[in-house]
């Protein structure tokens, strides 16, 4: 599979990728353990031939902590389909992009998607699921693909949060690179002046990220035709993962049967822990600890009230038309 770019070397970076390898990496990144592996190099200038245009692939968008991983490795049926969660190469465009590098994202875009959108054998669609690092990828690929059907997957803001509080140190460095990133991108955050944006605590930094996420959904689902737009809550998906999928499959036009889908929500999927398989899951797990219980119930209702009013979030900030009926929130 196409893996990254190398943009120093010019060079696309391939890796040998079965379906084993695809389905039990959660993040095929940095992340991925690559050891007996064959790789491969290839000069952006040196491919064997034109690439060909493919089929357009389903894309999964997401806001970070809310089962996109999950979503996606119970959509990867052999068969049927793979789904790429989170490959290396759309973060390094995305970075290209927000950099300025318009003319060599402009050349690089299409052909690294059209490699990594081309099905395996045992496979006739591709699911791509980018890094929420690239949601400003969202346009480009409707643009490349005007056909392609787009899921916008997503947390409420206090399950966000509690994910951030719950990961400790790494959870807030992760939230404020993802802020100097989307400040790049044109979303509001790059409206903050820096002086200011460094006044702002860990968790108004967070909540910022959230609504900036959630800005740029709602403004490329505005942007496109609404039939080839969704949005699915995560907590609804473990709440219904049947149903869940089955509108998946249909909306994203994958294929999956009743029978298949019965098949993936009974097995082992739903009760590991997808991203640290040797660890059992249980959607209660998303829940606050009980040590974190005080901060939440001092500052989050005014982080979020205060979050929304500097992003002028809409009365429903979600994207596009939910995928199921978002029953939790009754």
């Amino acid at each position: 599979m196409p893996f990254d770019l190398d943009l120093r070397a010019g060079q696309f970076l391939f890796v040998e990728a079965d379906r084993a390898f695809v389905e039990s990496t959660p993040f095929l990144d940095q992340r991925a353990d690559l050891t007996g592996r064959r790789r491969a190099a290839l000069a952006f200038n040196q491919l064997p031939g034109p690439v060909e245009r493919q089929a357009a692939p389903a894309f999964i968008w997401h806001s970070a902590f809310c089962a996109s991983t999950l979503l996606a490795r119970c959509l990867s049926v052999e068969g049927r389909t793979i789904a790429y969660s989170e490959p290396s190469g759309l973060a390094t465009l995305a970075s290209l992009k927000r950099h300025g590098h318009t003319t060599e994202f402009n050349r690089l875009f299409p052909l690294y998607m059209n490699l990594l959108a081309r099905p395996p054998a045992d496979a006739g669609r591709v699911v791509i699921k980018p890094t929420n690092a690239a949601n400003s990828l969202i346009s480009d690929c409707a643009a490349l693909w005007p056909d392609a059907r787009h899921l916008f997957v997503t947390s409420e803001l206090p399950v966000f949060l509690t994910s951030i509080l719950k990961k400790s140190e790494p959870g807030r460095a992760f939230t404020r690179q993802l802020y100097t990133m989307f400040a790049r991108d044109g979303s509001l955050l790059g409206q903050i002046p820096p002086e200011q944006a460094f006044q702002l605590t860990d968790i108004q930094i967070a909540a910022l990220v959230w609504q900036a996420q959630l800005a740029m959904m709602r403004e490329a689902s505005a942007k496109l035709d609404p039939a080839r737009t969704a949005w699915l809550d995560g907590d609804d998906f473990l709440a219904r993962p049947e149903a869940s999928l089955d509108a998946a499959s249909r909306f994203l036009d994958l294929g999956l049967d009743a029978q298949t889908v019965q098949a993936v929500v009974a097995g082992p999927l739903m009760s590991r822990d997808v991203k640290n398989p040797g660890k059992a899951f249980d959607p209660a797990s998303r829940r606050a600890p009980a040590g974190l219980k005080p901060l939440m119930d001092s500052h989050f209702d005014a982080v979020i009230a205060w979050s929304a009013s500097v992003a002028r979030t809409p009365q429903s900030p979600y994207p596009a038309r939910p995928l199921v009926d978002p029953s939790h929130r009754r």
